[in-house]
């Protein structure tokens, strides 16, 4: 049930459905499509207004979607809707708080900014009556969009043009690549395809089970090496916030595309999921081309960039075939604690590209990054047996895990330093 719709008939003037819908669509996509051409931006800043503008994308498809539920608002159109959302109301959304604040007003205050696009919705709202049907919350509403779709859609967009606040960035680039592919494609996939989000219910209990479990070790694989990208590229997977440093550790000492190999695995296991095999055949369709025209021109770009350092790299691995044991170009140093039962366990495990020393402290280093400590340097350890022991430490460094078990960790390598002095 819907609240009660307000009635704006007497208050203000009434246009029709069909100009209402055009200027919703045509003003911000004009407007940025003249300021692009006038100002030429570089690629960084045009890679930030396309992130703000896709974040907007998910990020408004869901609200929309409450919205109805919340009383904030809800739409009378039959005709080219989205979920039952006016396609050319909510691409231009998307386009006014994404890429045209970064085009129009490049330099402005953040807050002053949002204030501005505020002031547009609370006017254009009430004049897009009858399409846009405002009910008792919609103010509330209002506040939660610019809080959940335009604020961060523009922090992203600038710290992406200004090169700032990387893990910040990567953080918002995941939830934006996941929720693109795993909100937004999907329901543009069911919605086509007459499916339903509620299909994984008629699935045995075990089938469901058995995805999920299929599921992690691609998605820690994924994660871990976007989060690879900004440990030791400092950058990430966007191809215009990329790292600056050729990235071989982590899953890349593994698999050269480690992401994309996650990221399909994962997207077939949610097709599956969702009963839908032409979200499964979109997944295929989606390998077939990071395989092919991705693979072409990332070859490309990472060999002018890193020249021999990648072509030997490159050399080492075939196409979305993980090794069993890690490759790379030098050896790493592990220094264990002596007389602990793991140094006496791991020496057991032959672990390759890997110098051990004994000591009084638990540290890893490799090339010339900074020593990587604790639960750090466990991690990475793993690394240099197989790939099983590789996910394991994988998972290990994911940052809710390692929270869990790091007090644990830290109290018993005390516990081994104590009782390697004793000794």
């Amino acid at each position: 049930m819907h609240n009660e719709v307000f009635d704006l008939s007497l208050e203000l003037p009434q246009f029709s459905p069909t100009l209402i819908r055009a200027v919703a669509v045509l003003v911000p996509f004009g407007a940025a499509l003249i300021l692009f051409m006038v100002h030429q931006p570089k690629p960084r800043a045009a890679g930030g207004m396309l992130l703000a503008t896709l974040w907007n994308l998910v990020a408004l498809l869901a609200l929309n979607l409450l919205a109805a539920q919340f009383g904030w608002w809800h739409f009378n159109a039959s005709k080219a809707t989205f979920l039952d959302i006016p396609t050319d109301l909510y691409l231009g959304w998307a386009v006014l708080w994404g890429a045209l604040p970064m085009l129009a007003l490049p330099k402005m205050r953040l807050e002053l900014m949002i204030l501005i696009l505020a002031v547009v919705d609370l006017v254009y709202m009430p004049l897009a009556f009858p399409v846009v049907q405002l009910e008792s919350g919609w103010l509330i509403g209002e506040a939660v969009c610019l809080v959940c779709a335009a604020i961060p859609a523009q922090l992203l967009g600038r710290w992406t043009r200004d090169s700032q606040h990387l893990y910040a960035r990567v953080g918002l680039q995941m939830l934006l690549f996941t929720g693109l592919y795993f909100f937004v494609i999907a329901a543009l996939v069911l919605e086509v395809t007459h499916g339903s989000w509620t299909r994984f219910l008629a699935n045995p209990v075990w089938f469901n089970i058995l995805l999920g479990i299929f599921s992690i070790f691609p998605g820690i694989l994924a994660v871990n090496s976007v989060l690879e990208f900004a440990r030791f590229g400092r950058g990430t997977p966007f191809p215009w916030d990329s790292p600056d440093h050729l990235v071989t550790t982590g899953p890349y000492a593994f698999i050269k595309n480690p992401m994309q190999f996650g990221a399909s695995l994962l997207a077939l296991i949610w097709g599956a999921f969702l009963g839908s095999w032409e979200l499964m055949l979109a997944s295929v369709m989606a390998i077939a081309f990071s395989a092919s025209i991705a693979k072409w021109q990332e070859h490309s770009d990472l060999e002018q960039r890193f020249s021999d350092a990648y072509l030997e790299y490159h050399s080492r691995f075939r196409n979305w075939i993980p090794r069993w044991r890690l490759w790379q170009a030098h050896s790493s140093r592990l220094q264990l604690i002596a007389g602990s039962r793991f140094l006496a366990w791991y020496k057991q495990q032959n672990p390759v590209f890997l110098t051990l020393e004994q000591g009084s402290t638990l540290e890893y280093q490799s090339d010339e990054r900074a020593p990587e400590l604790g639960i750090d340097a466990v991690a990475r350890a793993l690394e240099h047996l197989n790939l099983v022991w590789a996910a394991l430490g994988w998972m290990l460094k994911l940052p809710l895990i390692k929270t869990i078990v790091k007090p644990w960790f830290t109290a018993s390598i005390k516990r081994n330093a104590r009782d390697s002095r004793e000794l």
